[in-house]
C-alpha cells in the first residue's frame, strides 16, 4: 500500500486519524440522547392526558424543527471541536461521553432560556424593522436568520464551556506538527457548515408556507430542503479535493460552508422571484400540474447547478499551499 505524503508513523497515523472521528461520535450522541428527550416528552404529554391524535398531530412539525436544530448543533460540534483540536494540539478529547451529556444539558437550558426571554424581543425587533421598511415580507426572514443566530451564539457558550473544563484531561498530541487528514474530514466540514447555515432558515420557511398543507410530505419536503443541497455540496468538495490535506484549517472549512450556503440561498431567492416576474402570467394561464414543474425547474434546479459549480471552483481553495504528493 502506497504511503502518505506526509511523513508520520503508522501506528501514530491511524490513532490521529481514528481520533478525528471523535466530534461526529459526539453528534451521534446528541443523536441519541435527543431521541430519548423526545421520547420522555411524548410519555409525559400522554401521562398527562394529551390524546394520542393530538401527539401524532404536531410530530412533524417538531420532528422537522428539531433535524434543523440537529444540524446547527452538529456543524457547530464539529467545527469547534476541530479548531480546539489544532488551536490547543489535543489528540482526543475525554472523557467524550461527559463531553456529549453536559454539553446536550447545558444547550437544553439555553434553549429554555431563549424561549421564554429571547423570542418575544427578535420578534418584536423584526417587526419593527418591517414596518420601518414598509416591507412586511422581511419580517420572517429576519425573524428567523435572528433566532437561529442567537441561538447559534448561545449553544457555542455552552459548547466552550465543556471544553475548557475538560481541556486538561484530553489526551495531546506528541508532535508539534499538526496531523494530514484525509479529505473527508474537511468535505464533511463544508456540508455541515451549509446545513448549519441554511437548515434552520429553509425548515422555517417550508413549516410556515408548506407544513400545514401537506403533513408528512411537508415534513419530508423540509428536510429536503437542506439535505439534498447539503449533500451535493459534500459530493463536490470530496471530488475535488486531493486524498490527503496538511491540516483541517476549520477557518477555510467554515468560510467555504458559509459562501456557499450564502450564495445559494441568494440565487434561489433571485432566481424564484425573477421566474415569478418573467412567467407569472403564462403560469396563470396553465393547469397547475405543468405549471409546477417549471417552477421547480427554475427555483430549484438552477440553483442547484450553480451552487454545484461554485462549490467545485471554490473547494479548491480549501487546500491552501500543499506540496504535491511524493
Amino acid at each position: 500500500m502506497q504511503d502518505s505524503p506526509f511523513n508520520t508513523p503508522r501506528a501514530e497515523q491511524h490513532a490521529e486519524a481514528a481520533a478525528l472521528w471523535q466530534p461526529y461520535v459526539a453528534v451521534a450522541a446528541l443523536f441519541l440522547l435527543g431521541i430519548g428527550a423526545r421520547l420522555l416528552e411524548v410519555l409525559w404529554q400522554w401521562h398527562s392526558g394529551v390524546p394520542v391524535e393530538r401527539l401524532w398531530q404536531t410530530l412533524p412539525g417538531q420532528l422537522g424543527a428539531w433535524l434543523s436544530s440537529l444540524a446547527v448543533s452538529g456543524a457547530l460540534v464539529v467545527l469547534f471541536m476541530q479548531a480546539q483540536r489544532e488551536r490547543h494540539g489535543i489528540l482526543r478529547f475525554r472523557p467524550l461521553a461527559v463531553i456529549a451529556v453536559a454539553f446536550f444539558a447545558l444547550q437544553m437550558v439555553a434553549e429554555q432560556f431563549y424561549s421564554k426571554v429571547l423570542v418575544a424581543p427578535i420578534q418584536e425587533f423584526a417587526f419593527w424593522l418591517g414596518d420601518l421598511s414598509n416591507q412586511s415580507f422581511v419580517v420572517i426572514p429576519i425573524a428567523l436568520l435572528g433566532g437561529a443566530l442567537v441561538q447559534l451564539v448561545l449553544s457555542l457558550i455552552c459548547l466552550w464551556m465543556v471544553l475548557a473544563v475538560t481541556r486538561s484531561r484530553s489526551e495531546r498530541q506528541t508532535s508539534e506538527a499538526l496531523p494530514p487528514i484525509r479529505r473527508m474530514h474537511a468535505a464533511l466540514g463544508v456540508a455541515l457548515a451549509f446545513a448549519g447555515l441554511t437548515a434552520k432558515l429553509l425548515s422555517g420557511l417550508v413549516r410556515l408556507f408548506v407544513l400545514n398543507r401537506m403533513g408528512y410530505w411537508g415534513t419530508a419536503l423540509e428536510v429536503l430542503a437542506w439535505t439534498l443541497p447539503a449533500a451535493l455540496v459534500l459530493l463536490c468538495v470530496y471530488t475535488r479535493l486531493p486524498n490527503w490535506l496538511p491540516r483541517y484549517s476549520a477557518g477555510r472549512v467554515l468560510l467555504s460552508g458559509v459562501t456557499a450556503g450564502l450564495g445559494w440561498l441568494l440565487c434561489t431567492a433571485l432566481l424564484g422571484v425573477l421566474g415569478y416576474v418573467l412567467f407569472h402570467d403564462a403560469l396563470m394561464r396553465m393547469q397547475t400540474s405543468a405549471g409546477l414543474p417549471l417552477i421547480a425547474s427554475i427555483s430549484i434546479l438552477g440553483p442547484l447547478l450553480l451552487l454545484a459549480g461554485s462549490t467545485c471552483l471554490g473547494a479548491r481553495w480549501l487546500p491552501g499551499r500543499q506540496s504535491s504528493p511524493r
